[in-house]
């Protein structure tokens, strides 16, 4: 970068500073006010985020949340954002602070008719062999426990979890998803839970924000509610639904 745009850009970080700064200041001696900018997963941020914010805007009357609803991986800097949700395994990125909301359990399952056709994987290796639906490129890593990460593939990828569940229900190949989006499908056999044994339990839903940003009060407030609303349900909904019948019948030994 020339070095006039790097000293431009220094200074237009410092007036924002600034700015943040005294908004902070104000926030302190009143009630936080102003809007919040939110970015979350579409599936998690539908399913549960979008219902506890009324909730949360009951008790913060001076304050507004916008929230943007994307699959996309959103630049939190660039475009602006308070605060982001990820729903991820380990989540481990220097540049943002984190968060953990809840657990996440997270489930290897497939349609009985594509078992019936393909055999039941018996081994995270043995995925190699099967269509895997997936996020991303057509060739990706799916992490499982002990470490392993095995490169699977397929012939459809779809950015968002809820269509990659539909096509899985449609007997068309293996998905590793959050529980939340398949609980309903596994407790009515529409979907078997695989490789129960294999996979990492550290997953979980983060709030995130960049590290050079002062956390402001009301984005502090938002978290500080997201992370009493998620604890007040647990461990029933989120760290307990990995808890699903293998297709041999036996619960899975966790």
């Amino acid at each position: 970068m020339h070095s006039g745009s790097f000293f431009l850009a220094r200074c237009q970080r410092l007036v924002e500073d600034v700015e943040e700064a005294e908004q902070s200041v104000g926030e302190l001696q009143s009630e936080p006010r102003g809007t919040i900018r939110l970015a979350a997963p579409m599936s998690f941020g539908h399913r549960e985020v979008a219902s506890r914010l009324p909730a949360f805007l009951a008790r913060h009357p001076k304050l507004r949340v916008h929230l943007d609803l994307t699959d996309r991986f959103v630049d939190l800097v660039r475009e602006k954002f308070d605060l982001a949700i990820r729903v991820s395994g380990r989540l481990v990125e220097s540049s943002l602070v984190q968060r953990r909301l809840c657990p996440l359990a997270l489930t290897v399952c497939a349609a009985p008719s594509y078992l019936d056709r393909r055999g039941t994987p018996r081994a995270p290796e043995e995925l190699r062999d099967h269509e895997c639906l997936s996020y991303g490129p057509t060739t990706t890593t799916w992490s499982f426990s002990r470490g392993r990460r095995i490169e699977v593939s397929g012939a459809l990828t779809i950015d968002n979890g809820d269509a990659l569940r539909r096509v899985a229900l449609a007997g068309h190949g293996i998905v590793y998803l959050p529980t939340f989006l398949v609980a309903d499908d596994l407790r009515a056999g529409r979907l078997v839970s695989i490789l129960a044994r294999d996979i990492d339990a550290g997953g979980g839903a983060f709030a995130v924000y960049p590290e050079s940003r002062h956390l402001s009060p009301k984005v502090r407030a938002l978290i500080d509610a997201l992370v009493a609303s998620f604890a007040a349900e647990l461990p029933d909904r989120h760290h307990d639904e990995h808890r699903w019948r293998a297709p041999d019948g036996s619960e899975p030994d966790r």
